[in-house]
């Protein structure tokens, strides 16, 4: 028998702390109802759990961004609908009537002053329309633009950047085998639904060559070059201007590629297929970089780049081309009645957009609740704590350690019996 070390009082100890310890974690779970509270409960756990909660939280506010963009475009689509109906509907009533000889002059002038009183009705709609102080209907006066220098020869045409300028590009063809089939592709890096120049390709005895067209969603156009002659080598795209959107020359201007067959590289290149070298030209003049147009981005999901497009109009009776409209003639009048209805058709079109928008945005929030719920599962089922799971095993560490409190004075009371044999 030994006295110096009590081991089965030490075991009892070793067991009663940790007895200890999974009552606290029980009771620690039990109040958050939380099974990970700490990065010890289950680091990885934490870790997906942490991600998760920031998703979810961006989800909530996105679903907070969609409704103001709903609301955005519903105050938007009413605003057109005023305009449509009464003002231009009257507007065209009054056309008509004016346009019928039985009327005098006078009768026409009255007609014409309340004219001026429906353009000023539909001025003030377009005017007075803003959401958070956001003009809707109301675009800027002028897109604003800037000056820039033309850019350096031997420029690559494909690294143009926004504000630099080739208004020439050469492709040198380092002597291909079979002069007969080559071909050539280049790259326009110009945003997606902007005006496209003239494009003219010529070889240098002037022949012309035919070239194949494409468009790449937000990237622009593939153009390849074969040496099939054709009668015209043009093409001239339709649309409206995009921010840094490079014009080469305004509305009518042409960019011209050289095909050379003299041989040689140069040291800033870019290749092409079959080895063909493509570099910007000379440029002496100036040109218009549009820097500003007026669009609206909502952010719609939880992550970057997850945005809605919310393109701004112009209703006022400048943009829609009856400001001068006059109506205290036969002809005028007659006239008349058709700008009317082209605007007409324009406020629809306008009203028709802002309704694709409120239903996307109603689509994108539907996906966007669905995706919040199912990720909230998600993570509860990672971080949150079973209950009744967590109750019974509080229960079973309770008697597990009083029965180790009351083993401990039992192992204390062994080594009593040593004095027994002292007397």
């Amino acid at each position: 028998m030994i006295i110096n070390h009590n081991l089965s009082a030490l075991n009892t100890y070793r067991n009663q702390q940790q007895n200890n310890q999974s009552v606290a974690n029980s009771i620690n779970k039990l109040s958050s109802g939380m099974r990970i509270n700490q990065a010890g409960d289950d680091s990885a756990g934490l870790a997906i759990s942490e991600k998760m909660k920031g998703q979810i939280r961006g989800l909530e506010k996105a679903e907070r961004n969609i409704a103001d963009g709903i609301s955005l475009t519903q105050t938007a689509e009413a605003a057109l609908g005023e305009i449509s109906n009464p003002n231009l509907i009257r507007l065209r009533e009054l056309a008509v009537q004016a346009a019928n000889d039985t009327l005098t002059q006078s009768d026409r002038d009255l007609i014409q002053q309340e004219v001026g009183q429906i353009k000023n009705g539909i001025n003030t709609i377009a005017n007075n329309t803003t959401f958070n102080k956001i003009q809707l209907l109301n675009v800027p006066d002028e897109i604003e633009t800037e000056e820039v220098e033309g850019a350096p020869s031997l420029e690559k045409i494909v690294t143009v950047k926004a504000k630099e300028r080739v208004t020439a590009g050469y492709i040198i063809v380092p002597d291909p085998p079979d002069p007969s089939s080559f071909e050539i592709t280049a790259l326009f890096g110009t945003p997606s639904g902007a005006y496209w120049p003239d494009l003219n390709i010529v070889s240098p005895n002037g022949e012309k060559f035919g070239y194949e067209e494409q468009y790449l969603n937000n990237s622009g156009a593939v153009v390849d070059i074969t040496n099939t002659s054709s009668t015209s080598a043009k093409y001239t795209g339709y649309g409206s201007a995009d921010e840094n959107m490079i014009f080469d020359n305004p509305i009518s201007g042409k960019w011209t590629i050289e095909i050379r067959n003299n041989g040689g590289t140069k040291d800033s290149s870019f290749q092409l297929k079959s080895n063909y070298l493509i570099y910007g030209g000379e440029s002496s003049s100036t040109t218009d970089i549009i820097t500003k147009y007026p669009n609206l981005n909502l952010q719609v999901g939880p992550n970057e780049g997850q945005n809605f497009k919310i393109d701004l109009s112009d209703v006022r009776t400048e943009a829609l081309k009856i400001d001068g409209i006059n109506l205290t003639s036969q002809s005028s009048s007659n006239q008349a009645i058709a700008v009317i209805d082209t605007a007409i058709e324009l406020v629809s079109s306008e009203r028709s957009k802002f309704g694709t928008y409120q239903n996307g945005l109603q689509h994108i929030e539907r996906n966007v609740t669905n995706y919040k719920e199912n990720l909230t599962a998600s993570e509860s089922r990672i971080r949150d704590l079973d209950m009744a799971s967590e109750i019974t095993k509080l229960s079973n560490n309770q008697i597990i350690l009083q029965a180790s409190q009351a083993m401990m004075s039992q192992a204390n009371q062994v080594t009593q019996g040593v004095l027994q044999l002292l007397k």
